[in-house]
């Protein structure tokens, strides 16, 4: 269900990005903060996602890197990955729990009384 939610999400006509370094982009990037760094090597080919969720984010990848489609790399600080490196499809690659830093507030509301409450009951 999520993985449907993420495709619908970002399902958009896909444009294939030829980089000067012999490199394809098929996939996205997405880039939260400006001061991120992603930095692709020679003679890669993104099928997935590379995105970056602070600004100190840095995703270094190296040469003759594929990335499957519906693959993710998403970091909060530092993702590095060596030359000559197949990553298959859908897979997630994180540095972080960034989804609970992301949304922990909507988190803290939803449902967090009753969540409570029972657990109270469990420990009286």
């Amino acid at each position: 269900m999520i993985r449907k939610l993420i495709n619908r999400f970002l399902s958009k006509e896909k444009k294939i990005k030829p980089l000067e370094n012999g490199s394809v982009i098929k996939g996205n990037i997405y880039k939260i903060h400006d001061s991120a760094i992603i930095d692709i090597g020679s003679n890669c080919l993104i099928e997935g996602i590379l995105t970056t969720y602070t600004p100190q984010a840095h995703i270094k990848l190296g040469a003759k890197i594929f990335l499957g489609k519906n693959s993710i790399i998403g970091c909060a600080n530092s993702i590095e990955i060596g030359n000559n490196v197949l990553i298959s499809f859908d897979c997630v690659i994180q540095d972080s729990d960034t989804f609970y830093k992301l949304f922990i507030k909507e988190r803290r509301y939803y449902r967090l009384d009753e969540w409570n409450k029972k657990l109270e009951k469990c420990t009286n």
